[in-house]
This record gives C-alpha cells, structure tokens and sequence, in this order.
C-alpha cells in the first residue's frame, strides 16, 4: 500500500509520497542543494594537495592519506609572525613553541 497525495490535474495529478527508507519515489520531486561560494583555491607545490575556503569552511584535501591537518585550537592570532615576536621580543619561549607547533611549520619550530 503506498501513500498518495491528491493533487489536481492542474497540478500534476496525484503524487505516491517518498517514505522513509524506500528506495523509489517520484522521479519529478527535485532537490535544491544549497549554493556554494568558493572564496580562493590553492595548491601545494608538490601538487600532492589543496585546500579552499568556501561557505562551508576550510577544505584540505591530499593524495597522501597519511597526513592530517589538526588545527587544535588554531586562531587567527596564531601566525609566524605573532610566534617570532614572542620569540624574540617577549622572550617567550613557551608560547613560541606552542604556537608554532600548532601551526606546524618546521622552521618555526626549530
């Protein structure tokens, strides 16, 4: 027994409903997706991998499935430039190994 919405002739004439789990439905009924804005796509470049920044965030994607990016508690605060004056100016060399570690780049770490 199926579910079916009456519907005038007008309108396209009567709809079996989609119920949940059912594999088949109305071939007509359309999805809308939302709308997707991509602000800027860069590559590495090795050409291994890449990232953009959409609507929906940060997308990095790689060939390579051995690497993750784990941004733990990355802020915009959290550049090269903030870990060097902490480094050499501040003299803080605790906070300087924390924020390059988290941005994960070796030269600042070192």
């Amino acid at each position: 027994m199926a579910l079916i919405e009456e519907r005038e002739e007008l309108e396209g004439g009567n709809v079996a409903l989609k119920l949940p789990g059912a594999k088949k439905g109305d071939l007509a009924a359309r999805n809308v997706l939302p709308e997707v804005k991509v602000d800027c796509v860069r590559f590495s470049p090795s050409g291994q991998s890449w990232a953009a920044v959409s609507t929906e965030g940060l997308l990095v994607y790689a060939l390579n499935k051995g690497i993750v990016f784990d941004p733990y508690q990355l802020s915009t605060e959290v550049t090269p430039r903030a870990t060097r004056r902490l480094l050499h100016k501040e003299q803080n060399y605790g906070g300087a190994l924390l924020m390059s570690l988290k941005l994960n780049e070796t030269s600042l770490i070192q």
